[in-house]
């Protein structure tokens, strides 16, 4: 039967998807501060030269999804500047713990590193790979020194302070009922975030710029984005065509219905459930005039799979469409590569995620 579950296909489904709906890849904006398998010995050092200390913490996860919670947490770090800067020897401190980045560490111009205290777990969150581990040594990812205790952050408060070779305070973020008032910081603590949730600097839009005014006032008052919703600055883009905006569910179908009768090559569908018999009549309406019609559904929904789903499945397969379901692989890290919910139509359109 063509609907039944067949990963190799779903994963080939999903992967063109990526690549027709997206056009480019997208990839994390950190540089790592060195090669995974290369020997970090001495002879390998990078040591360029020291530029001013503008570096910026960017963002701290302190509350976690991870059973332990500690296991989780992790701390970005960013260079805005120009130049790539040596940070050897730079430490960071919740005044509790203090961690040290090794002699050969830098960080490139324009990016940024990620500091993660279990980098296995912080893999299997976020789906990268960390530049540097300060708690446990979980994988070959660098290790950061544990010059005094372990740094673990608190739930309910805390600070994160980064300092150069020297000693002196390059940045400072203070959250929840951290008591700091110490240089670096003026003013209350950023408002405490809640479970899952990355504690994030805010970006200004249009300069492309980071916020820095050693406040809470740099930090996102109302931050949405947690562990499992990876950030990515928009792109702008230039095209010929029409832009029709909606909101879903509340006016889409009708725009989906037009965008699905006016296909004329193939339609990809990639959606988590599909109830609808309407819309279902406008696929099979669809390949009844020659058009390729692909849809990629979850194999197992939450609460489960009903009847009226395993049905329109059922009539899109038996009017020549192909139908795949996504089932859960762990070993292969299937839902890695599964793109959101998204509709693409060759030579007419695109519709994204669908929220």
């Amino acid at each position: 039967m063509k609907y039944e579950a067949d990963w190799k296909v779903f994963l080939a489904v999903s992967i063109a998807l990526a690549i027709v709906v997206s056009g480019n890849a997208v990839g994390a904006d950190t540089t790592y501060s060195m090669d995974s398998e290369k020997d970090n010995s001495p002879q390998n050092y990078f040591t360029p030269t020291l530029t001013p200390d503008q570096i910026l913490i960017i963002a701290v996860y302190y509350d976690t999804y991870v059973k332990g919670d500690t296991e989780g947490e992790f701390i970005r770090i960013h260079n805005p500047t120009e130049s790539t800067i040596n940070i050897g020897g730079w430490q960071i401190t919740d005044r509790e713990g203090i961690i040290t980045f090794p002699d050969w560490a830098y960080i490139s111009a324009g990016n940024s590193l990620y500091l993660a205290y279990n980098a296995t777990t912080f893999y299997e969150e976020m789906l990268l790979k960390p530049d540097f581990e300060y708690g446990v040594d979980s994988d070959p990812a660098p290790d950061m020194i544990k010059t005094h205790r372990r740094v673990r952050l608190h739930n309910e408060g805390d600070e994160v302070i980064l300092r150069d070779n020297k000693g002196e305070i390059v940045d400072v973020v203070v959250y929840g009922n951290s008591d700091y008032t110490g240089p670096g910081w003026t003013g209350l603590p950023v408002k405490d975030v809640e479970e899952g949730v990355i504690l994030e600097r805010d970006l200004n839009e249009t300069t492309g710029a980071y916020e820095d005014t050693n406040s809470a006032a740099d930090w996102i008052t109302h931050p949405i984005e947690d562990v499992w919703r990876l950030y990515f600055p928009y792109k702008t883009f230039n095209f010929n065509g029409t832009v029709t905006v909606f909101t879903s569910p509340d006016s889409s179908f009708k725009e989906l219905a037009n965008a699905i009768d006016n296909a004329n090559e193939s339609i990809y569908l990639n959606v988590y459930q599909f109830y609808n018999y309407y819309l279902m009549d406008h696929l099979i309406a669809a390949l009844n005039r020659g058009v390729n019609v692909k849809v990629l559904l979850e194999g197992d929904p939450y609460r489960g799979m009903g009847d009226e789903e395993r049905y329109i499945a059922a009539q899109i397969a038996n009017a020549g469409g192909e139908v795949r379901f996504m089932i859960d692989d762990k070993a292969r890290g299937i839902y890695n590569r599964q793109p959101p919910p998204q509709t693409t139509i060759q030579q007419s359109s695109a519709i994204p995620p669908l929220c």
